[in-house]
């Protein structure tokens, strides 16, 4: 069986984008009818506030980390809180589904209020005076209902999860254009791997 050199090119370089990073998302915090409504996460130049700033755009690693516009990652602390640092000490275990972000499949993080009324540190755990919040992003052609799931990604929820109960619902923009287009680059990328 013969394949064209254009074919090739073209299985290669479907496969590179079926294994590469996500797509750069915009993110904000999410909690109706509260102060920590629509922040974004930037940094400050000593680690990563949610609040008033320049914010830092997201991409979601073929690995599971959160990589930032600024070149730094996601780390969480041993303390829950999560900061930034480089790539070898980026935690794992990111995905967004559905425009929601999550860490090991859970997706409630907590705003706690610093000294500057207009930031917030960011943390994995509840803890004193903290609000809880979801962060939700779009990627730049708008697409709210975006999925990324790194290849061994736990998406299930943890069992000692202490998910917050909430009324709040924050609607989700179907793109079915995108995901035809996922369904197909999953298929292609099978036939590609049959055909070489």
């Amino acid at each position: 069986m013969k394949f064209s050199t254009t074919t090739i090119v073209a299985l290669a370089t479907l496969i590179q984008t079926v294994l590469a990073d996500s797509r750069p998302i915009s993110v904000v915090s999410a909690h109706s009818a509260s102060n920590v409504h629509l922040l974004s996460i930037h940094d400050d130049g000593q680690g990563l506030l949610l609040g008033k700033g320049t914010a830092v755009g997201i991409t979601i690693t073929d690995a599971g980390a959160v990589k930032f516009s600024n070149g730094k990652y996601a780390v969480v602390d041993k303390d829950g809180y999560l900061t930034d640092g480089d790539e070898k000490q980026a935690t794992i275990g990111w995905t967004i589904e559905h425009g929601t972000f999550a860490l090991n499949g859970n997706q409630v993080f907590y705003a706690v209020p610093t000294s500057d009324k207009y930031n917030y540190k960011i943390s994995t755990k509840s803890v004193a005076d903290s609000t809880y919040i979801h962060f939700i992003g779009a990627t730049s052609d708008s697409n709210r209902d975006y999925t990324y799931v790194p290849k061994g990604s736990n998406t299930s929820a943890p069992s000692n999860s202490t998910t917050p109960k909430t009324t709040a619902t924050v609607q989700q923009n179907e793109n079915i254009g995108n995901k035809l287009g996922l369904g197909l680059t999953a298929g292609m990328a099978g036939i590609a791997a049959f055909l070489l």
